[in-house]
């Protein structure tokens, strides 16, 4: 993941890299965290949302998680300040 203000790679080359991003998240919550800049931070463009409250259930996953994503994403704009 990008260091000292570097670009983020693209979402095409995380994929066939087979990068992924480890974070901890509550649901309904949006919060600063030490490892991340903070919600106000005017320098990050940049917002990933990959939103399931448990383990990811491959049939359902999206009907269970749908309903409510958007709260949770209104949250976290709001948080950043309409970012």
């Amino acid at each position: 993941m990008p260091k000292n203000e570097e670009d983020w790679p693209t979402l095409d080359d995380m994929i066939s890299q087979n990068q992924r991003w480890k974070w901890r998240d509550e649901v309904g919550v949006c919060t600063n965290r030490p490892e991340s800049a903070a919600m106000e931070d005017k320098l990050r463009s940049l917002v990933l949302v990959n939103y399931f409250p448990d383990t990811a259930d491959l049939i359902g996953s999206c009907k269970q998680n749908y309903a409510p994503l958007p709260d949770t994403i209104k949250k976290c704009q709001e948080a950043s300040g309409k970012r």
